[in-house]
């Protein structure tokens, strides 16, 4: 890696990321470090995940519920 002067380590988190993030839960800029970055990244991450698990269970339960409905169209549709 030195010879190809390939830079290893974590110093670059204190650098000017120079790039922005569309979304984010804590104010961020251009102007902020890599480490900011990537910690807004990680709650953007989070936040995405949280929402996905409330919305995937709701959708889950509705379609395990159709599919014990005694209305057969419902449970062939719930089925599909």
């Amino acid at each position: 890696m030195r010879r190809q002067s390939i830079a290893s380590g974590f110093g670059f988190l204190d650098r000017e990321a120079a790039f922005g993030i569309g979304e984010s839960l804590i104010p961020y800029s251009p102007a902020d470090t890599y480490g900011r970055a990537f910690i807004v990244g990680l709650l953007n991450t989070l936040y995405v995940s949280a929402i996905g698990i409330v919305l995937a269970t709701i959708l889950g339960t509705m379609l395990g519920l159709a599919r014990l409905s005694s209305n057969w169209l419902v449970a062939k549709l719930a089925a599909i």
